[in-house]
């Protein structure tokens, strides 16, 4: 409680340390108080929440970075709090069976392609009809089309194609694959998706 009342403290230099002083005490109480510390006024007290909430081993930490991104004063911010997200996703902090629907949000959060780029390993890595429909979803955006037809690609071929909807989803978005790229070797790997199946 008396690490927890310094976060009221005017000097920024103290509720930093106050901050830092909560990650040793474990708990959804300690973690509630960092998350809400993504509100301070202070650029340096908002910025070591987001460090601590980046390196939580609390799944609800991920919560807390997507609304911190969601509220993010600049894109500095918001990029900050997004990079954290994907790094949590990548070093295994986000449990698989939440990383689509948290990528989901990460990509809806995002300001800049910088960000959205980050979403196509960790999409390649899940090859589900779903991961390959958000990365066909950026094709539209030209800074990412040929990384989003590219990992398009990938994805479909490592799905499994156990139904015939799947199939027919996935061939319908190499076919988009194809009016979008520019890249040739793209192309006729979509191409021999298609022939394939």
């Amino acid at each position: 409680p008396a690490i927890k009342a310094l976060l009221g403290h005017r000097d920024e230099q103290t509720r930093v340390a106050a901050l830092r002083a909560l990650v040793s005490l474990d708990g959804a109480e300690s973690l509630s108080a960092v998350a809400e510390a993504t509100s301070d006024p202070s650029l340096e007290v908002r910025k070591t929440a987001c460090l601590i909430l980046a390196s939580s081993s609390d799944p609800s930490a991920n919560d807390a970075l997507l609304a911190f991104a969601r509220k993010a004063k600049t894109i500095e911010e918001n990029s900050l709090a997004l990079r954290h997200c994907y790094s949590r996703i990548a070093t295994g902090k986000v449990p698989e069976s939440d990383r689509l629907s948290v990528l989901e949000k990460l990509l809806a959060l995002s300001r800049r392609p910088e960000e959205k780029r980050l979403a196509f390993p960790e999409l390649r890595k899940l090859a589900t009809l779903k991961a390959l429909r958000m990365a066909n979803s950026l094709l539209s955006d030209p800074v990412l089309r040929e990384e989003a037809a590219d990992s398009s690609v990938a994805i479909a071929g490592a799905l499994k194609l156990e139904d015939k909807k799947t199939k027919q989803a996935a061939i319908k978005i190499m076919e988009n694959v194809i009016a979008q790229t520019k890249n040739a070797n793209t192309r006729e790997a979509a191409e021999k998706f298609i022939y394939k199946h």
